[in-house]
């Protein structure tokens, strides 16, 4: 599934869609030129919806993965890598609000959705 976005002079000028097209329809209704639609991957999230998303291996230090439910974590390391799994070192909140510290393994190529901060 893809997600996309109409910019217009570096700046996003409309809300992410799912049709091309009709991100496309708007510009010309807007009369606005030299515009671009850019194609994001993205998956479903039960309890969220439609979120933006990139593979496992793409995932650095510091960045945030986004699980169903809405919950997130941060990945701290890549503790092993082979050439078709990771093992991340991540922190979650945990159900009673700590911080929890984990591993988790995860295809290099499996789509996982984006995050941005840390919650339950």
């Amino acid at each position: 599934m893809k997600i996309y976005y109409l910019y217009h002079q570096t700046r996003q000028v409309a809300p992410a869609a799912l049709n091309p097209a009709a991100l496309e329809a708007e510009a010309i209704a807007r009369g606005l030129a030299g515009y671009k639609i850019e194609a994001q991957d993205a998956i479903r999230l039960q309890g969220i919806g439609i979120c933006p998303a990139k593979p496992a291996g793409e995932f650095k230090d510091g960045d945030f993965m986004k699980w169903n439910g809405g919950s997130t974590s941060q990945v701290i390391e890549r503790v092993k890598e082979t050439a078709a799994f990771i093992d991340f070192k991540i922190c979650c909140v945990g159900y009673n609000g700590d911080l929890e510290f984990g591993t988790r393994r995860i295809k290099r190529d499996r789509l996982v959705a984006i995050g941005s901060v840390l919650t339950k």
